[in-house]
């Protein structure tokens, strides 16, 4: 997916655990995010990059509505999360 997606907790002093959903865009064969590697859009998944690290976020795609969800994602003040999705 060509896009990045920032996550970060405005609130001082805050920890969550948030269900995260973000969506792609692929309007047609022309004007969309999906690179051309990418064959089964289901098996898309979010990656997080913070503190130097990247890990893998549990990921449930939905090709239909061009989205991606992970649950239960901890989100704390002062830190930014940078969201990606790959192809398995």
């Amino acid at each position: 997916i060509e896009r990045t997606w920032f996550v970060d907790l405005k609130s001082p002093g805050t920890t969550v655990s948030t269900d995260l959903i973000v969506d792609y865009l692929e309007e047609s064969s022309i004007h969309h995010e999906v690179g051309p590697g990418v064959t089964d859009q289901n098996r898309l998944s979010l990656w997080s990059f913070a503190d130097g690290a990247w890990t893998a976020l549990p990921t449930q795609s939905n090709a239909t509505s061009k989205t991606l969800t992970t649950r239960g994602m901890i989100l704390r003040s002062g830190r930014v999360e940078r969201i990606v999705a790959c192809a398995d």
